[in-house]
């Protein structure tokens, strides 16, 4: 025991008298104190943060030779190390050449156990490697969109075209962001959208004729409120909550949707029960406790209740 404080204490002095800053050193520290090999790590040029990520995948027992590597940043070296803690093969993702964003949507595939090689192309961006892998996962044929030459909504508007057997062909247009936009809208609202997908018809034009389209298919039957009796019935059945809790769910899209976004009451609470999880931890989450008491006093406490009543896990300050 004694020699093996000794040559820690060593090592200590040897590396106290390289160029690492205060940061660094508790790493370099720290993994001396367990044990570990800090050789592997004990490197200038790696951030403090970066060290941290090799000094916990060498707790764990990990190959953390797979990112190791100056050239990786932290944040890679997190979704690395992320999946080689759940036993996955991060050869497909592991490379300098993929960003955060583009390997936490290859590691999103290897978890959802599809072929991410049909996405795990850093030409890419992190979107479009999304609608691929949202394509494998519901089966379809995307050999027809995986090619770098379709922007993600594109592939959007194909993958929805190939689940629904709706002809998309006339996708090829060079649309822009905003007539995209509107086209999606459109088949997602079950319009024939054939009737404005010409790229020589101004965005806002196609808003209008999607409006048209919207009345003579649906005539009036647009929601009147987004908190009443029978929308907030719904959300209560969508959802499996009870009432109150529902109308707190009412109360928060209500501040957020127009009424005339959705053409009936069902499909207002299907959006509600397919985006509740997202809304809440991406949209509310990043609010911050502050800035919901901010808005009402009471406001978080309902938030945990709905959160609570849903079965999701809020962040450790909630």
């Amino acid at each position: 025991m004694k020699r093996y404080i000794r040559a820690a204490e060593e090592a200590m002095y040897e590396y106290n008298g390289m160029e690492f800053n205060e940061e660094q050193m508790k790493q370099i520290n720290k993994g001396l104190a367990e044990g570990l090999d800090v050789s592997i790590y004990a490197n200038p040029s790696f951030h403090w943060l970066a060290m941290t990520e090799i000094l916990k995948g060498l707790e764990e027992g990990i190959d953390v030779s797979w990112y190791a590597d100056p050239d990786f940043d932290f944040t890679r070296m997190r979704y690395i190390r992320y999946g080689l803690e759940q036993g996955l093969d991060v050869s497909t993702y592991a490379k300098p050449e993929f960003n955060e964003y583009q390997m936490n949507a290859i590691l999103y595939g290897l978890k959802k156990g599809v072929d991410v090689t049909w996405c795990a192309n850093p030409e890419f961006d992190y979107q479009q490697m999304y609608e691929i892998i949202w394509g494998l996962e519901q089966g379809l044929d995307v050999s027809l969109y995986a090619d770098p030459k379709y922007s993600d909504r594109k592939m959007q508007i194909i993958r929805y075209g190939l689940k629904h057997n709706i002809d998309t062909s006339w996708v090829e247009q060079n649309f822009d962001k905003g007539q995209l936009y509107y086209l999606y809208e459109g088949l997602e609202r079950g319009l024939d959208v054939s009737q404005y997908a010409d790229s020589s018809i101004p965005g806002s034009m196609m808003e209008k004729i999607e409006k048209k389209l919207l009345r003579k298919t649906y005539g009036g039957d647009f929601l009147s409120s987004l908190t009443s009796k029978k929308v907030v019935s719904g959300i209560a059945n969508a959802l499996n909550v009870d009432t109150s809790i529902a109308k707190i769910i009412a109360k928060w899209y209500a501040e957020d949707e127009n009424p005339n976004d959705y053409k009936t009451v069902s499909e207002y609470v299907q959006d509600i029960a397919d985006g509740i999880e997202y809304r809440m931890n991406e949209i509310y989450l990043n609010e911050g406790m502050e800035g919901l008491r901010d808005i009402d006093p009471k406001y978080a406490e309902e938030f945990v209740r709905v959160a609570d009543a849903l079965g999701i896990e809020l962040d450790e300050e909630w």
